[in-house]
């Protein structure tokens, strides 16, 4: 009896010293009990939490201050949507870990016979909402895409009761597309949702967040908290049905039905990306499209404020193990690779060399490993697939993990990843969706993987594979093949390359490509080895590698940059305003509705680091809409180089290219960064310039003008001179961009016939 009596005792007191020894921490719900909130509930409830040494509490909603609550240590951490950019812009010291939403759930749902089926529909028209919706970017920037000022809506408190609507005291409810959309269904009421997913904003939401303090003091516990709850929320995606039952056994303060979780929960998933090599990050373009919208609807970002806002996680452990070491220097000693032969700027052999983005990856990977990476040279990327078969190569160093592959490689992480596009001749449609060409002829290089991806999305789909992507292209523009499918990098490379004027990116396809170090089946330690490798890699590392190949490149005599870093202003896919390119007018209509991700990809020039045209024509309809509906001033420079084409000539157009990126270099030093600058023909530019008037305006083109005479490119054994003309128009009442970019252009001609060198205004 006292043997029992003492061992009941020691199991006592060793769960209280258990208890005890977990560090306590809290987690604030931004709303009541939910799936929206799943992962957390499972990180608790399977022990994910406690083995990292933590005792959470999670704390229902009651209306609290979330922001205030973190920042006095009230709580630990937090859950808000994309207003946390603004929160730290003013100097809260609030830090991001995590977006559980990639995409905003938020809309406008209204009846269907109402017939307001688009945010210009809402003219006039009764909203319910909170008033935090109405301070939302992604909502404001619906609305000013569609020129209206939220300011000028009949805002209606919010009841929380769709009663409202449904009795038509109202015109459109503020509403999750995780939630209400059920209970419509559910009495049988048609609805419309204005928003959502289809205005293609990508804002970030349920972004969990903690105190910079609290991460330095703790950065133990921050870190591990995160770990968990990503792992409690992959459990949760990848377990519905258990999940369901959990919230409904524990968390169900709402009462929710099973169908209705269930419903909530394949929404969540859709918008959380589950499935790709996206979900929980806040990635930098994304971060700074959100910032682009809070500066446009009016709200004043300090980007000073904005730095380490996110919090970083390095995944896994890098060191490598005494066992690792010991199997790479005196077993191993080498390390054989095959790659893809013909795939820039993604990677290829020159000279015998392996170039490119993943060289660069590959010399930091080698480095790490300590021991040779030895190249084996392929006559292509097939038989560098069956050279990895038979193990000519231990591993693939640019791969996507594809089920057929997975009989003889297994896969690290992905360390590149890129959108999937269509490419065709100028005069094709854009295409939003491959079924709707899949019975023409399309292009795809023999073996890539996502071949099989294709057809299985697109049964019927008329792939006919050929050896590289330049006869791919080359077929395209001969008319022999309708387009060819590769990815974005490749596509835009080959196409400033070779076929600049002819061929365009006509397309995305849905999903991206994701690239990482395929390794022989049959030798795990290698693959931890170069798993780790690949997470040794940093940020700044990683930074390098696109530096040297957007600075580096033109200067070696290579005719290419690598469009890898994408300019931080994405606003193509915010507006979806009319894609404005003068040579196709007639297709506009059409351009309106397609590929609104693509043209957040295209907004950089490659070469110039300035706007491309396509971009620049976007965004500029923007900035004489504002303009216009605040009375603001407007002008527009076109600037043409003098007889550029005589430098090609003379030089080669790799000098042409250096004229071109030091010109851009001189404008951009001239102009703020409020204005916007592109680049729409070969040596054409264009300026739009903010709130200044002709005089101003003047003097700023007259300095452009004298700062490019006097400057001296020295370059390849030369010193290059040049000139450029410039035209100048202001905005009047009755002018569209068109309208402008044309007044420009013809004071631009009268400064050409009056010898160059010369600055015109618009009468």
């Amino acid at each position: 009896m006292e043997r029992i009596f003492a061992l009941l005792s020691f199991i006592l007191i060793s769960n209280i010293f258990a208890t005890t020894s977990l560090q306590k921490v809290s987690l604030q719900l931004k709303w009541k009990d939910a799936f929206q909130f799943a992962g957390y509930y499972i990180a608790k409830e399977k022990g994910f939490y406690r083995n990292s040494g933590l005792d959470v509490k999670i704390k229902s909603f009651n209306h609290q201050n979330t922001v205030s609550d973190v920042i006095n240590g009230k709580t630990t951490f937090g859950i808000l949507d994309s207003s946390l950019v603004l929160k730290r812009s003013e100097g809260t010291p609030v830090v991001a870990l995590t977006a559980i939403l990639q995409n905003s759930p938020l809309a406008l749902m209204t009846l269907k016979d109402s017939n307001i089926t688009k945010i210009s529909d809402l003219k006039g028209k009764k909203i319910m909402a909170t008033k935090e919706f109405f301070k939302n970017p992604y909502i404001n920037a619906m609305f000013f895409a569609n020129m209206i000022d939220p300011k000028n809506l009949k805002k209606i408190p919010i009841s929380f009761n769709l009663e409202s609507l449904i009795n038509k005291k109202i015109d459109a409810y503020a509403v999750y597309i995780t939630d209400q959309p059920y209970t419509m269904r559910k009495r049988g009421i048609k609805y419309n949702l204005i928003g959502s997913m289809n205005f293609n904003a990508n804002f970030y939401s349920d972004i969990l967040f903690t105190s910079q303090e609290e991460l330095d003091n703790h950065p133990k516990a921050v870190r591990n908290f995160l770990r968990a709850s990503l792992k409690g929320w992959r459990y949760a995606f990848a377990h519905i049905d258990e999940t369901i039952k959990l919230i409904q056994t524990k968390y169900n303060s709402q009462h929710f039905s099973y169908d209705k979780l269930k419903f909530e929960a394949m929404q969540m998933k859709k918008l959380s990306d589950i499935n790709s090599s996206h979900f929980g990050k806040i990635e930098k373009i994304k971060l700074n499209n959100i910032i682009t919208m809070y500066s446009i609807v009016g709200e004043k970002i300090n980007i000073d404020n904005l730095k380490d806002f996110v919090y970083h996680l390095k995944s896994r452990e890098t060191k490598l193990s005494q066992k690792e070491i010991n199997y790479l220097h005196n077993t191993k000693k080498v390390v054989t690779m095959c790659v893809d032969p013909n795939w820039m700027p993604l990677e290829m052999l020159k000279d015998g060399k392996h170039i490119g983005i993943s060289a660069e990856y590959l010399k930091l990977v080698e480095k790490y490993i300590g021991i040779p990476i030895k190249l084996v040279h392929t006559e292509n990327w097939t038989q560098s697939l069956t050279y990895a078969k038979n193990r000519k190569c231990d591993i693939l160093s640019l791969v996507t993990n594809t089920k057929k592959r997975k009989r003889y490689l297994n896969f690290t992480k992905p360390y590149i990843s890129t959108a999937l596009v269509l490419i065709t001749k100028l005069d094709k449609l854009f295409v939003s969706n491959l079924k709707s060409i899949q019975s023409k002829k399309l292009g795809v290089t023999r073996g890539y993987g996502f071949i099989d991806t294709l057809r299985k999305k697109y049964p019927n789909i008329n792939i006919i594979k050929v050896d590289s992507i330049q006869q791919g292209l080359k077929m395209v523009n001969d008319g022999k093949l309708y387009g060819f499918v590769d990815t974005f990098f490749s596509a835009r490379y080959e196409i400033q390359k070779s076929y600049f004027g002819e061929l365009k990116i006509a397309g995305k396809i849905n999903g991206n490509l994701d690239l990482g170090i395929g390794v022989r089946k049959d030798d795990s330690i290698l693959l931890d080895v170069f798993s780790k490798a690949i997470n040794s890699i940093s940020e700044k590392q990683k930074q390098n590698i696109i530096n040297h190949w957007i600075s580096v490149k033109y200067y070696k005599g290579i005719n290419y940059t690598i469009f890898l870093y994408i300019g931080i202003f994405i606003l193509i896919g915010v507006f979806l305003f009319i894609f404005r390119e003068i040579t196709f007018k007639k297709y506009n209509k059409v351009l309106q509705e397609k590929n609104s991700e693509l043209e957040k990809l295209a907004s950089t020039d490659m070469l110039t680091g300035a706007r491309s045209r396509r971009s620049f024509f976007d965004i500029g309809e923007q900035y004489i809409s504002i303009a216009k509906r605040e009375n603001k001033l407007i002008s527009f420079i076109m600037l043409d180089l003098d007889f550029f084409k005589n430098i090609n000539d003379t030089y080669g157009h790799i000098t042409g290219d250096a004229v071109l990126k030091n010109f851009a270099s001189i404008v951009s030093k001239n102009i703020r960064k409020s204005d916007l600058f592109g680049r729409v023909g070969g040596e054409e530019f264009a300026i739009i310039i903010n709130n200044t008037n002709k005089n101003k305006t003047l003097q700023i083109a007259e300095k452009i003008r004298m700062q490019v005479k006097t400057d001296i490119l020295e370059f390849q054994n030369h010193e290059i001179h040049v000139t450029v003309s410039l035209g100048i128009a202001m905005l009047e009442k009755d002018d569209t961009l068109d309208s402008l970019f044309e007044k420009a252009d013809k004071a631009l001609y009268t400064s050409k016939q009056n010898g160059r060198d010369k600055v015109t205004i618009s009468e």
